[in-house]
């Protein structure tokens, strides 16, 4: 599947939407699991497509077109992966999804820099932690779908309406529990309006 957009410069953006499955074995607990994706270039189907001489991409000294690798942890230490990793420019915090390459920063840490490898063009990245909305476990879905209710009481017609009102009751006496709502205010806006207030 595909769709097009058009982004804020006004360049047209095809976005492809494909979807791959892979089956575990039933039993298997994997400890760790990742899934990496690259797009490359055809270029032998883009010289065919539009009678284009690309000789220069195949060559020795030419490597094939492709995009950066993209990997997406999705079991960590026997967990569904909760988490996930942003990287924002130092300079203006804009979110960077470029390449991206690490260096040593002292007391075992490690800082991030744009490009495959440190020049003067390099920038300062910062790495944050995210919520990892990727990745979706449905196993407790599917559990909770394969339990049985038993609701043929209520199908029986037996209760009488005092039980009935005790399976529906939600402590509304009003003798024994505090009320639900405050009293409420009323008063007049600068433009007007009526201004309502109470509490709960």
């Amino acid at each position: 599947a595909q769709y097009s957009e058009v982004d804020e410069d006004g360049k047209k953006i095809i976005n492809y939407q494909f979807s791959k499955k892979y089956d575990y074995p039933k039993n298997s607990k994997p400890e760790y699991l990742c899934a990496l994706a690259v797009a490359d270039l055809d270029t032998s189907k883009l010289a065919a497509d539009f009678d284009l001489d690309v000789e220069y991409l195949t060559n020795n000294t030419t490597s094939i077109p492709r995009s950066k690798v993209k990997m997406q942890n999705i079991i960590v230490n026997g967990q569904v992966s909760s988490k996930s990793c942003v990287y924002y420019l130092e300079e203006d915090m804009s979110i960077w999804s470029g390449h991206l390459h690490a260096i040593p920063i002292g007391n075992n840490q490690v800082g991030y820099m744009t490009g495959l490898t440190t020049t003067p063009d390099s920038r300062k990245l910062i790495k944050k932690n995210v919520d990892n909305t990727t990745v979706q476990d449905f196993r407790p879905v599917e559990r909770i779908s394969k339990l049985k209710f038993d609701l043929s009481f209520i199908q029986t017609g037996n209760i009488s309406l005092s039980e009935a009102y005790k399976f529906t009751r939600d402590r509304t006496d009003v003798l024994k529990q505090p009320a639900y709502f405050s009293q409420n205010w009323i008063s007049r806006g600068y433009d007007g309006s009526a201004k309502l207030l109470f509490g709960m």
